[in-house]
């Protein structure tokens, strides 16, 4: 197994404020990469880390953070969602189209086009050799499925709060293993979106105290 390498704090603090940034604009969710990263200089760092990532949290507007949850299926649920998010106003085109890009391959090219395809005037059916209706029907141009091209990219979120202790644990199980000996040492195994592909998932290993850090904020009824 590739060992993982280990960064200097001021690369561990550059690389968390990068991913920062992109996830204010629509970028996938690293905090999981950047405390990993922070790890091996002790637990103070990890928690500054973590603590930069819930400050970006509060920053992140609800239309971002919805159309963060429509990542499954780009042409049914994300592009109807941004289109009436930029109709309504709530955001502008442009905004809309970064966290297009970040969130699907070419997504700022597809979202723009779907969104100046321009509805046919009542008008535009109408043969002028012909009388004309009373009630002409308006066709609207077809937009091309695209969803089997664009791949989300996003992280699943971490598992939401329980409703029960049963429910906690089943779906802790789903998301972590423990592995009895990596370096002589038991550690706890998720499966991550990789650094290098984002396409693609690699195993991280956590500590205890790591993992416990992770789910700290959370609880159980």
């Amino acid at each position: 197994m590739e060992a993982t390498k280990v960064h200097s704090i001021e690369d561990v603090l550059e690389q968390n404020a990068i991913h920062i940034a992109e996830f204010l604009e629509g970028g996938e969710d690293r905090e999981a990469f950047d405390i990993a990263a922070a790890n091996p200089h002790g637990e103070e760092l990890a928690l500054l880390v973590q603590a930069d990532w819930m400050e970006a949290r509060k920053k992140l507007p609800p239309w971002l953070r919805h159309l963060n949850t429509l990542c499954d299926d780009f042409e049914e649920h994300w592009l109807p969602a941004a289109l009436d998010i930029v109709r309504e106003g709530t955001a502008s085109v442009d905004a809309v189209a970064v966290a297009a890009d970040h969130a699907w391959v070419d997504g700022a090219s597809h979202f723009r086009e779907a969104f100046s395809c321009p509805e046919v005037s009542p008008t535009s059916e109408v043969d002028s050799a012909s009388p004309r209706p009373a009630e002409p029907e308006v066709a609207k141009e077809p937009v091309e499925p695209i969803a089997r091209t664009l791949p989300a990219i996003i992280p699943p979120a971490p598992p939401p709060l329980a409703p029960n202790y049963e429910d906690a644990c089943e779906a802790m199980n789903d998301r972590h293993a423990v592995i009895d000996n990596v370096g002589g040492k038991a550690v706890i195994a998720s499966w991550e979106p990789s650094q290098r592909d984002h396409s693609k998932q690699e195993v991280i290993f956590h500590n205890k105290d790591s993992f416990l850090l992770r789910y700290s904020n959370r609880s159980v009824q």
